[in-house]
């Protein structure tokens, strides 16, 4: 490879490197806290902490958080649904 294929094929990779990563940090309910609804609450995140559940992202404030999603993901996950619907439709 040449000198500027090179620089040619590393400039694409980065861009696809940004692109994806950017991609991959989006969560479900627009990357609120998943688990706050069991408070009663509504929590932006940035997503860091997060977990893969049914192929879809979600993103929680704390480790503690996830943890006690993912152990019942699929009534935690009921709520959340329920409680982020409720205050959209308001």
């Amino acid at each position: 490879m040449s000198t500027r294929n090179v620089g040619g094929f590393l400039a694409g990779v980065f861009t696809l490197g940004l692109s994806t990563n950017c991609f991959a940090a989006a969560g479900e309910f627009g990357d609120l806290c998943a688990m706050a609804p069991v408070g009663g609450v509504k929590m932006q995140t940035d997503c860091s902490t997060n977990a893969i559940y049914q192929g879809k992202r979600y993103c929680f404030g704390d480790d503690a958080a996830r943890s006690d999603f993912m152990k019942k993901p699929g009534d935690n996950l009921e709520r959340a649904q329920s409680y982020y619907k409720s205050i959209a439709d308001q």
